[in-house]
């Protein structure tokens, strides 16, 4: 009954959303002059992102485009940086063809792991067929895509382009594998197919969860996923040519 219930919780998210559609980026391939004292520049277009330098008033920049929110993504110690566009004006005369950004080769690594549950004491262990993997970057700036992205992301696992979010299901032999997977710090989220947690219980998950998702997306992911299954969530690092295994037993169902 909780599958059915969920299988129409989902078609109604998807049906709603479906018109959102992403901002895109405004070319503008143009010198703009900082005029703000100190201007900080961002490893991505938000106020979170990490501030990986800063520009001093007068300082000319080479601007590849403007970004939603009010940011544009300029040229910085020959990579791409993200200031505030109101710290900058244009500078008369300057379109001219822009500069290569260069890239930073990132090794990949892989995560695997078996996942389980306890059918009965006569029984005992069986796989969790259809468990859910979800692989979501510490850093990840979910401002960056829709809202109907990261819920269908949610429910059935479609990975938005470009995110370096990850998603895999659990075989009939209980186990799982995500291959080429960028190093760096993950959440990485299991979600129980055949058993069912006690909800009078809090969801300890959404304290790291949430900000990586933002509240929306999670409030939909919450519903899928978290309210009546067991899941167990843990950060992990993926490292360079290293394969990492995380498997879980959720035992007996609640319910």
């Amino acid at each position: 009954m909780k599958k059915v219930v969920g299988l129409i919780a989902a078609l109604f998210l998807i049906l709603t959303l479906l018109p959102l559609q992403k901002a895109e980026a405004s070319p503008v391939n143009k010198n703009y002059t900082v005029n703000v004292s100190k201007l900080d520049v961002r490893e991505k277009p938000s106020p979170k992102a990490k501030v990986v330098g800063s520009l001093k008033k007068g300082k000319i920049v080479f601007v590849y485009s403007t970004e939603s929110g009010g940011w544009s993504k300029i040229k910085y110690n020959n990579k791409a940086g993200y200031v505030a566009s109101s710290g900058l004006k244009a500078t008369q005369g300057s379109t001219t063809t822009p500069p290569p950004v260069k890239a930073v080769p990132v090794g990949t690594g892989n995560l695997k792991g078996t996942v389980t549950w306890q059918y009965n004491r006569y029984i005992g262990t069986k796989p969790d067929v259809g468990a859910k993997v979800f692989l979501i970057p510490m850093n990840f700036d979910y401002t960056k895509y829709s809202e109907s992205d990261l819920t269908f992301y949610g429910t059935i696992g479609s990975v938005p382009a470009n995110s370096n979010l990850h998603f895999a299901k659990v075989n009939g032999y209980g186990q799982y594998e995500i291959s080429d997977v960028p190093a760096g710090k993950y959440l990485a989220v299991i979600v129980s197919n055949n058993t069912t947690r006690d909800f009078n219980q809090p969801l300890y998950i959404e304290s790291t969860l949430k900000p990586l998702l933002g509240a929306k997306a999670y409030a939909n992911f919450k519903i899928m996923n978290l309210n009546l299954d067991k899941h167990d969530w843990t950060t992990i690092e993926i490292k360079q040519d290293k394969t990492l295994d995380y498997s879980e037993d959720f035992g007996y169902t609640y319910l």
